[in-house]
């Protein structure tokens, strides 16, 4: 299910409940520092993910989109996260994500050729935020990724046309897939044979607002790798959305940080 936050049960293990791992001192920290540590620190994931997929904007010009190109702003300073353009304060977003990725958002809308309304982890699903287009690098991207919960698809589009279509697990009754548009924020790889996450992942800015009240792995929405091949196509996660492991590793090497991802009944 998710990185860092509160979601998922014990048979579908949370991103979050590893990072609960990492940062909380537990005995597997060495492991999960030398596994994925250099991917972390190094942050190539992020890097290399946005050098191949995001075009930047020239310096001082508005960016230019093409069709199916969505715009996307890269944190280079440390921003204030805001209710309206130069209003409240509601949050800070760093220049790394908790997962040390490069901070990269969307930018859904601007005003005044300054500030930018962004789809952040940060906030509630569904809210939004501001931020200083002066603390950014701006670019976009080519792909976008939709899915509908009840066909259990996901289907991935490159400049509006549809490039891959891929079957998924969705969320069970009681812990349903989050409707509404998200954003990738991070893509994380797996290297010990017993992750409940397969291969990799990638971490949404979706949150499950249904944590079962056992669950401590935190509550933020992915999409996934398996071990369990035969539970996808099928109604059974926290929320998050398992994926066959090719088509999890087609995902980690195409989609760029900054991705929407649209889910909808």
């Amino acid at each position: 299910m998710p990185p860092p936050a509160r979601h998922l049960r014990r048979r579908d293990p949370g991103l979050g409940a590893r990072l609960a791992i990492v940062f909380g001192g537990a005995l597997i920290l060495g492991f999960v520092i030398m596994a994925v540590g250099g991917f972390f620190s190094s942050d190539e994931a992020g890097t290399s993910a946005t050098a191949r997929t995001v075009r930047p904007a020239a310096p001082d010009q508005p960016q230019r989109r093409k069709p199916g190109q969505h715009q996307i702003a890269v944190v280079v300073k440390p921003t204030a996260l805001r209710a309206t353009p130069g209003g409240r304060r509601i949050g800070r977003l760093k220049t790394k994500t908790e997962f040390k990725s490069a901070r990269v958002v969307p930018v859904i809308a601007t005003r005044d050729d300054r500030w930018l309304r962004v789809i952040v982890s940060d906030l509630a699903n569904g809210k939004r935020g501001w931020i200083d287009a002066r603390d950014t690098q701006g670019g976009v991207v080519d792909y976008k990724m939709r899915v509908d919960v009840s066909s259990r698809r996901l289907v991935v589009m490159r400049n509006n046309r549809v490039v891959r279509r891929i079957t998924t697990a969705v969320g069970e009754a009681g812990t349903p897939t989050p409707h509404g548009t998200f954003a990738v924020t991070d893509k994380v790889p797996f290297t010990d044979a017993g992750s409940p996450y397969g291969c990799c992942a990638l971490a949404l800015s979706a949150h499950q607002p249904s944590t079962p009240s056992e669950w401590r792995g935190g509550d933020r929405i992915a999409i996934h790798a398996t071990p369990k091949a035969e539970s996808i196509g099928r109604p059974v996660t926290l929320g998050c959305m398992r994926v066959p492991a090719q088509d999890a590793r087609w995902l980690m090497s195409r989609i760029p940080l900054g991705t929407q991802v649209s889910i909808r009944a």
